[in-house]
């Protein structure tokens, strides 16, 4: 399967395409995962309909709430793990703290060296979810202190929201990506929340978005991580959008 950062280059316009070097970094993060990840093999999605070319099927009332493999969606960790080892390698990582706040939940604050730069801190959480075949692990990527969350990987594990593998390494990928190359912004308000990158922008409801501040306006603007790196340009937030 061609890798989501190629299909991006080819699709996009110019102005939006992945410079080499952020290439760079996704490929090395994708050779990492063959080590992190080597335990947790990926999968098509199941929705694709075999009869219409990039369509996809209605899922099935009995595949709703429910998860017949939860275990492979330890997909979403082993890259995350792969992400902090790429870091490491290239020594962009000041300091390491996990904490567990309860059985099988854990948060990796990975803190960068350049934060005096406006790099700002990467914070990994290891949730799940809760199905009758067992849990389903899901990967939190927020950033910032204090943290803001960016995404949600899966979102949620029922087989009928499942879309393959694919979709949440880019997910993942892109929240991660867009944390160390200095390309998001974000804010949290008491009624509102957004969320703008270099792929996209979103307003979304205040939520479980941000820890430890109640209802105190937070806001995040992200700086690369990398030496002599070039950010890349955020995307024109839509009409209506707030930040």
């Amino acid at each position: 399967m061609t890798p989501w950062w190629e299909r991006h280059n080819e699709y996009t316009a110019p102005g939006n395409q992945l410079s080499a070097a952020a290439l760079s970094l996704l490929r090395e993060v994708a050779e990492a995962f063959t080590v992190t990840g080597s335990d947790t093999p990926g999968w098509p999605d199941p929705h694709l309909d075999p009869d219409v070319p990039f369509a996809r099927r209605n899922p099935e009332d009995e595949e709703y709430e429910r998860c017949l493999d939860p275990g492979r969606y330890a997909l979403t960790q082993a890259r995350g793990a792969a992400w902090v080892k790429v870091l490491q390698e290239r020594k962009a990582v000041a300091s390491l703290k996990e904490t567990h706040p309860g059985p099988g939940r854990a948060v990796l604050n990975v803190s960068p060296r350049r934060g005096e730069l406006g790099a700002q801190p990467l914070v990994l959480k290891y949730e799940y979810f809760i199905f009758d075949t067992g849990h389903a692990p899901c990967l939190e990527v927020w950033a910032g202190q204090p943290a803001l969350k960016l995404s949600e990987a899966p979102d949620c594990a029922c087989d009928a929201c499942d879309s393959g593998s694919d979709d949440l390494l880019e997910m993942i990928d892109k929240a991660i990506f867009s944390v160390i190359d200095g390309s998001v912004i974000a804010s949290v308000e008491p009624r509102s929340a957004s969320l703008r990158t270099s792929f996209g922008a979103e307003s979304r409801s205040p939520g479980r978005t941000v820890r430890g501040q109640g209802s105190t306006p937070v806001k995040l603007v992200a700086g690369p991580w990398l030496p002599g790196w070039t950010s890349r340009v955020l995307l024109k937030a839509p009409r209506g959008f707030r930040h």
